[in-house]
């Protein structure tokens, strides 16, 4: 859980409060410490304008507006096209992706011949690459995008080509039959019709020819592959995600899940039956996210999937798709309130900006026609009372007595997209002080200013010689003081796997952050029991031990007690979560993992016992290696998820064979369904199950193990 990697929100709150106290001066902050309601905060830091100085911050830094420009496109174009004819594929992709970037085109009816033109070039590079999907995408958004009529049949030719090349025949068949149509457009000779229209008409004689021969071939043909992928996709939905049963009540989590709340704990959660190591425990699509600035030219920034041929917005150069439904999905939702506002959502203050897009995604009328569900705030919301129901054999923590018999459990489903699910999430108002009220009110100025400017409010807007906010205008702005405060102790971290490295494993790297309504319920412990990994901008959390009934299920708020000390952590967690941590690792004080030198067995365990769970260990190891380099990750993770129980049996923690065994089981839940950086070379995904042959990534554990001791026995 972190906010914008660059600055934090405590710094951001200094930075802000020390600003906002040299314009203010400190007769109008003493004016504004004596105001004890958010409304009047809101209306006082507008009417003073408090929030000038970040807005000139923002100017000061010179970013780009992200402007289009048509001659720099066409320029960028014609260096493209040069690079093309002397085969300079690598310099013609980036000269073609800067001329889409700056041509415009109408947002509405998507039209705009620069771009169109933009797009035709680069689908003739990604063909000659032969990476035909691409182009395929490329032709298909330039017919749409208001190419020229006298070259359409170039376009319309090279869209079939493509087709055909991936197998669909029937559709490139019906392209190469409107080439043959826009063909009288052209602007060529009749002799160089002619040639044209015997080229087309050759590679519609080879589709029938081709067309014949592949049915012939997928009628004789078994189908053991198909029955295969049949199998495997049992064990995934359509969204390449793993398969598990839900909670109906808490859809985003396992249903050996619940959340309960007490006073020392608040809400959190808690297993209502035993739990194997390397259970699937959690899925969940963000309410909110948002792409940092420094990703906004190499990742979609609504599905977060890293791009090399990027779909362009229509109006602004700084933002980037990987495909027309995410652009038209973005530009629907919250990207027509922020193009003119990109100096501000690139700029240090970007952190803010998470809420403004919380704002921006939904129509004002939702606001306005649901102003009943942000009326109460109720941390307690969704969380099941004490009443032992899963906990009679249960090894959980002792409770409050007033949250024993209360039960805040809602009628609906606890759904991750409900707002009002977001607006409970915790905040701490209670231990706010007058800096941080400041500095939420000025940012909640600020990000009305951009809501204005980009007619958020229609008819609702307030002029701004008045000084004085519409009721409208200032329930949303109220609605952004209260999201900055959740923001800051509710924001998970968004990454991508860009390294596999021999001896530090999977490497990630952060790319934005996101809101999640149902595992932000998950408390924090130094030696969490789960991991988790991004799947575009959702999280998929996985056990990494065995999770006894009633036992808490906890995530790790970054700090973990192999990598810092205790001092360190505490000082860490109480001065970003604005809580005191009692995890098992701080009270039993466990060192770092430099210093976990020794192994500490169970009572009666013996030495032959211990020595075996060493050598399962090398055992284990052993295959993972082979594995990995095949992409058997599946197996891996079954491998060590099942290890987890022997080595409970015998060895105590803190333990070096736990780390590595939870952090094995972190890499391959990247590696098998999380993110991939364009950089990361890794093996694809192979299930072990499929050509099985005795090799060393395909034997169990035990074979091996006794090969070993047969081995030691014959010397």
């Amino acid at each position: 859980m972190a906010g914008n990697k660059h600055i934090s929100e405590e710094q951001m709150n200094d930075s802000v409060y020390q600003l906002i106290l040299s314009f203010l001066k400190r007769e109008k902050v003493e004016q504004f410490r004596g105001l004890k309601t958010v409304d009047d905060r809101i209306k006082f830091i507008y009417k003073h304008e408090g929030y000038w100085p970040l807005l000139q911050g923002i100017r000061h830094e010179g970013r780009m507006k992200g402007e289009k420009d048509a001659v720099l496109s066409r320029q960028m174009r014609d260096a493209g096209n040069s690079a093309f004819s002397l085969k300079n594929d690598e310099e013609a992709l980036e000269c073609y992706n800067q001329a889409l970037l700056h041509a415009p085109a109408d947002p509405w009816d998507g039209q705009g011949e620069d771009m169109a033109l933009a797009l035709a070039n680069r689908s003739a590079l990604l063909y000659r690459q032969g990476k035909h999907a691409e182009c395929l995408k490329d032709t298909t958004l330039a017919l749409k995008c208001g190419y020229p009529s006298h070259l359409m049949y170039k376009l319309q030719q090279r869209h079939a080509k493509a087709l055909c090349d991936l197998g669909r025949f029937d559709e490139s068949k019906k392209y190469f039959l409107e080439a043959l149509h826009t063909l009288e457009n052209s602007r060529l000779s009749k002799d160089q019709k002619k040639t044209v229209e015997k080229e087309v008409k050759s590679a519609i004689d080879a589709i029938k020819i081709k067309d014949g021969v592949e049915s012939a071939l997928n009628l004789s043909k078994e189908c053991e592959n198909s029955k295969e992928k049949r199998r495997r996709d049992e064990s995934e939905t359509k969204d390449n995600i793993p398969s598990f049963e839900r909670n109906p009540k808490f859809p985003a989590m396992n249903k050996a899940i619940t959340i309960k709340y007490d006073h020392a704990r608040g809400r959190h959660a808690i297993a209502t039956e035993n739990i194997k190591c390397g259970t699937y425990l959690a899925f969940e699509k963000p309410i909110v996210s948002f792409l940092w600035a420094d990703q906004l030219l190499t990742h979609c920034t609504l599905c977060f999937v890293p791009v090399s041929a990027p779909v362009p917005c229509y109006t602004c150069s700084l933002v980037v798709f990987c495909s027309d439904a995410c652009r038209s999905k973005a530009w629907q939702g919250f990207h027509q309130y922020e193009c003119k506002a990109l100096e501000a959502v690139t700029s240090v203050y970007q952190n803010l900006f998470v809420a403004y897009r919380a704002i921006a995604q939904k129509p004002l009328k939702y606001f306005l026609s649901h102003t009943d569900l942000f009326q109460k705030y109720d941390y307690h919301r969704a969380a099941g009372c004490y009443n032992y129901e899963y906990e009679s054999d249960s090894e959980s923590g002792e409770t409050e007595p007033e949250s024993e018999d209360e039960s805040h459990e809602i009628d609906a489903p606890y759904r991750s997209s409900d707002y009002q699910n977001l607006y409970n999430l915790v905040r701490h108002s209670e231990k706010m002080t007058t800096p941080d009220h400041l500095a939420y009110s000025t940012s909640a100025c600020l990000l009305l200013y951009y809501l204005k400017i980009n007619n958020y409010f229609g008819s609702y807007t307030s002029r701004e010689a008045d000084r004085e906010l519409s009721d409208p205008e200032l329930f949303v702005g109220k609605l952004l003081y209260h999201i900055l405060e959740v923001l800051q102790f509710n924001t998970h971290t968004v990454a991508e796997a860009t390294k596999l490295e021999e001896e530090k494993g999977v490497q990630i790297s952060t790319i934005g952050c996101a809101i999640n309504p149902t595992l932000a319920l998950f408390n924090h412990s130094c030696d969490p029991n789960t991991t988790r990994a991004n799947i575009g901008s959702a999280t998929l959390v996985v056990a990494t031990s065995e999770i006894k009934k009633g036992e808490e299920i906890n995530d790790a708020y970054t700090v973990l007690f192999q990598d810092k000390l205790q001092t360190s952590r505490k000082q860490w967690l109480e001065a970003h979560y604005r809580f005191t941590c009692n995890c098992v690792a701080c009270t039993m004080k466990w060192p770092m993992h430099e210093f976990l030198t020794k192994t500490k067995t169970k009572k009666n365990v013996s030495s032959k016992a211990l020595h075996y769970i060493k050598k399962m260990y090398s055992t284990i190891s052993k295959l993972t290696n082979a594995d990995l380099n095949v992409g058997h990750y599946d197996r891996i993770h079954k491998m060590w998820s099942n290890y987890y129980s022997e080595l409970e049996q015998v060895v105590e923690k803190p333990n070096k064979s736990y780390l590595k065994l939870s952090s094995i089981l972190q890499d391959v839940l990247w590696l098998r369904w999380g993110s991939r950086g364009l950089s990361l070379q890794a093996p694809a995904f192979r299930d072990h199950r499929i050509n099985q042959r005795r090799s060393s990534s395909n034997m169990n554990i035990h074979q091996l193990l006794q090969e070993e001791g047969d081995k030691e026995e014959g010397k």
